[in-house]
């Protein structure tokens, strides 16, 4: 019968200190039922806050397109600490989003578009009101998820009230 070797600990040789100081671990914060609304659900709140009569607007240079053009961005980046629900999300033409890529919140991407793209700003106005419909519907949704108005909403099915006035 053979007896298990027994070895002694081994001595730590870096003075206790932290194994990996730059590792960022994750932290599970609970989540909301807003929290967890879809890429798509997203899209049709944001579409539907700032769409008008011709199309949607970009709130990084007002141009008016249609809803296929939009892409859904972070107002702040993932990079910077920016969070994955709608309060931190936006509708951005693909252009826009392709310069605004993952370094630039929303106000750098329309100075950028002001200054290096000459012409490219279409109407700063209309994308600054694009900007505050889609702030206002996603905190609407976030106060009414559990409402049927808003999942209709969510869902595409329907428009409801406007947050501002109602």
């Amino acid at each position: 019968m053979k007896l298990p070797l027994r070895t002694p600990p081994p001595v730590r040789s870096d003075d206790n200190s932290i194994a990996a100081p730059a590792l960022k671990l994750r932290i599970q914060r609970p989540r909301e039922p807003w929290q967890r609304l879809s890429h798509r659900q997203m899209t049709n709140a944001l579409a539907a806050a700032q769409g008008s009569g011709e199309g949607v607007i970009c709130a990084g240079c007002g141009r008016l397109l249609e809803r296929e053009f939009m892409q859904l961005d972070h107002i702040q980046p993932k990079a910077e600490g920016g969070a994955n629900h709608i309060l931190n999300r936006i509708l951005l033409c693909g252009p826009c989003n392709r310069r605004k890529r993952n370094y630039l919140t929303l106000a750098g991407l329309r100075r950028e578009n002001k200054k290096k793209a000459v012409g490219w700003m279409q109407d700063e106005g209309r994308a600054l009101l694009a900007q505050d419909s889609a702030r206002a519907k996603a905190e609407w949704v976030r106060d009414h998820f559990d409402t049927p108005e808003c999942q209709a909403l969510v869902r595409g099915a329907a428009t409801p009230p406007d947050p501002i006035q109602g």
